[in-house]
């Protein structure tokens, strides 16, 4: 099955061996690669919503796959088992992908991989990371029709970090795509400040964020 950029990415960063829990599983497409490829033991992959899942068992059931993927109508993390070691949640709001993890934070602890792919606000997600105790372990940028920041962590060790590491990832700086999508930002907050009048507080924090990516994009061109 030919997956997306962006979840082939995600693909490629997941552990071998693994049992996952792929968190909005949608039509299935990531959690049935995972078990054609021998990539994961077992997948679990839920939605909330019984349209998405339900389209996702019919795929899963066509390749007679239903012994090795477990389909579940369930909220986030939530009443998942123990037995999992690797979350992935993709393609939703930094909040959604944040109160899904606090729903069941034991469990995201107890975990050796959580990837996530939040639709904007990286930067946050990397602060609830660190304010979480986490370890970033990788990163990656990706293009498919816009820019995506995907980011593999876990929250079993704490790391130093600083609003650099926040703003850009600890590892993305000699990534291949960095400088085209920092100089996408960077064009993007220029035209924000144009229409934000002098005397507001938010165009002096999006004034400082353009001389942050200048400097690192002056530093790494």
């Amino acid at each position: 099955m030919a997956l997306s950029v962006r979840l082939h990415t995600i693909y490629q960063l997941i552990n071998p061996d693994s049992i996952v829990a792929d968190i909005g599983c949608d039509h299935g497409f990531l959690s049935i690669e995972l078990i054609e490829q021998k990539k994961a033991r077992h997948v679990y992959a839920c939605d909330l919503r019984e349209g998405p899942l339900s389209q996702a068992r019919i795929n899963v059931e066509a390749r007679n796959l239903q012994d090795q993927i477990t389909l579940l109508l369930n909220d986030g993390i939530k009443n998942l088992t123990k037995e999992i070691d690797t979350i992935v949640i993709a393609g939703m709001g930094v909040d959604t992908i944040q109160e899904i993890l606090e729903g069941n934070l034991e469990l995201a602890k107890s975990v050796q991989q959580i990837i996530v792919q939040p639709n904007q606000k990286a930067d946050d997600m990397r602060r609830w990371i660190f304010e979480h105790g986490g370890s970033i372990l990788d990163e990656e940028i990706v293009y498919e029709d816009f820019y995506y920041e995907i980011i593999s962590f876990n929250l079993q060790h704490s790391s130093q970090w600083n609003e650099y590491d926040i703003l850009f990832g600890k590892t993305l700086y000699h990534h291949s795509l960095f400088v085209s999508y920092w100089r996408y930002r960077l064009q993007v907050y220029r035209e924000i400040l144009g229409k934000i009048p002098n005397d507001n507080l938010k165009k002096r924090e999006i004034w400082k964020l353009c001389n942050q990516i200048s400097e690192v994009l002056a530093y790494i061109e």
